[in-house]
C-alpha cells in the first residue's frame, strides 16, 4: 500500500508540474508584441552645437558595429561622406592630420566631415566598440587609405582638442 501511495504522490507531482508548465507556455503564446519596437544600439553625446550635413546625390548609407582589440588601430584614412561614430565601450584616440589629438571616452559622439584624415586608435588595456554611421556617394568605398600625415603641432585654440 505504501509503495502505491509513493507511485500516486509521483504520479500527482508530475501532472501539477505539467500544469504549472503549460499554464506558462499559454501566457507567454498569448503576450502581444508591440507592433513597433526601438531597440536602442548605442547612446552618446557631442557638446558641438555646429553640426551641418548637406548630401547631393543617390546617396548609401552603412551601419557597423566596430571592435577594436588593446592597441588596435584604423590606420589613416578619409571618408567619401560624412560619419557619426558613437563610442559604446572602453574609449579610442582620434588622432588627425592637424597633429589634434582627442581621446573619445564611452558615450562619445564623433562627427566625421568628408575628406577629414584622422585615425582611430585604442590605446586602452582592453576591448574598445564604436557604432559608426556613414552617409556615402552611392557605390563609393567605406573609406579611403590616407598617406601619415608629417607631424605638426595641434592649435591651442581649438575648442575640441585634448592633447
Amino acid at each position: 500500500m505504501t509503495n502505491s501511495r509513493s507511485k500516486l504522490a509521483t504520479v500527482a507531482t508530475v501532472l501539477g508540474l505539467t500544469a504549472v508548465l503549460a499554464a506558462v507556455k499559454v501566457r507567454e503564446a498569448t503576450a502581444q508584441v508591440p507592433p513597433v519596437q526601438l531597440i536602442q544600439l548605442g547612446h552618446g553625446c557631442n557638446p558641438d552645437a555646429d553640426l551641418k550635413m548637406k548630401i547631393t546625390g543617390p546617396t548609401e548609407v552603412e551601419q557597423d558595429r566596430i571592435v577594436f582589440q588593446a592597441g588596435a588601430e584604423t590606420g589613416w584614412h578619409t571618408h567619401p561622406g560624412p560619419a557619426i561614430v558613437i563610442v559604446t565601450q572602453g574609449a579610442l584616440t582620434e588622432y588627425e592630420d592637424d597633429g589634434c589629438r582627442t581621446v573619445l571616452p564611452t558615450g562619445s559622439v564623433l562627427f566625421e566631415g568628408e575628406g577629414k584624415v584622422h585615425n582611430l586608435v585604442n590605446e586602452t588595456g582592453g576591448v574598445s566598440e564604436v557604432l559608426g554611421t556613414l552617409i556615402l556617394p552611392a557605390g563609393s568605398p567605406l573609406l579611403v587609405p590616407a598617406p601619415a600625415p608629417a607631424p605638426s603641432v595641434c592649435k591651442a585654440n581649438r575648442k575640441d582638442a585634448r592633447q
